[in-house]
C-alpha cells in the first residue's frame, strides 16, 4: 500500500492501482494529512490563521510532566481551518513536544505520544510517534499505531510525478 498526498488532493494505491471506495479516500487524506501535522511539530503552531490558547499543566501516563497549548485554526485556514481542536503537550523541563489529544470530528479523539527524539542535521525530531483512541479527556484505549521515522532527508529534490494523480501516471 502506498499513500501519496500533493497539498491538494491524496490517494490510496495497492499493488500500484488507486483504491477508489470512499473508506479508501479518507484513509489517504487523514493519514497523509494528519502527518503533515503531527510530524511538523512545532512549526504548525506559526501557521497563518493559528489560534494559541494556554491549556494548563498535565502529567501523562508515564509520569512526563507538561503544560499544553490549544491550538485551533480560523475556518479557512488551510485544509481543516475551523473543524479540529488539537491540545499539544510539551516536557515542562526540556520543551521536547511530548504528545497530542486531537478532536478531529464531533466525540471522535485520539492521543498522539512522541518518543525517542533523535537529531536530524540541525533539529531534534521524534523518531517514533504511538497513536491511540481516546476519549474526550485524553485517557486513551489500546494503541492502534506505531510510526518510525529511521531516514528522515531535508532538501531532496523529488520527481513532480510522484505528486501526479494516479490516472495521470
Amino acid at each position: 500500500m502506498l499513500l501519496v498526498n500533493n497539498g491538494r488532493q491524496a490517494w490510496k494505491l495497492v499493488d500500484g492501482r488507486e483504491a477508489t471506495s470512499e473508506e479508501d479516500r479518507n484513509q489517504a487524506r487523514n493519514a497523509t494529512f494528519g502527518s503533515h501535522y503531527v510530524f511538523a511539530m512545532p512549526f504548525k503552531l506559526t501557521d497563518p490563521g493559528v489560534r494559541l490558547e494556554y491549556a494548563g499543566h498535565a502529567k501523562l501516563a508515564d509520569g512526563t510532566e507538561t503544560q499544553r497549548i490549544l491550538v485551533t485554526y480560523e475556518k479557512g485556514a488551510g485544509d481543516a481551518g475551523g473543524l479540529h481542536t488539537w491540545t499539544y503537550s510539551f516536557d515542562e523541563k526540556t520543551g521536547r513536544l511530548a504528545a497530542n489529544h486531537l478532536n478531529y470530528a464531533p466525540g471522535k479523539y485520539d492521543f498522539t505520544e512522541y518518543l525517542d527524539d533523535r537529531m536530524f542535521e540541525d533539529l531534534r525530531l521524534a523518531s517514533r510517534r504511538l497513536g491511540y483512541n481516546a476519549d474526550e479527556s485524553g485517557k486513551t484505549g489500546p494503541k492502534i499505531s506505531e510510526t518510525l521515522y529511521e531516514d528522515i532527508q531535508f532538501n531532496v529534490e523529488l520527481p513532480e510525478s510522484l505528486f501526479a494523480p494516479p490516472a495521470a501516471k
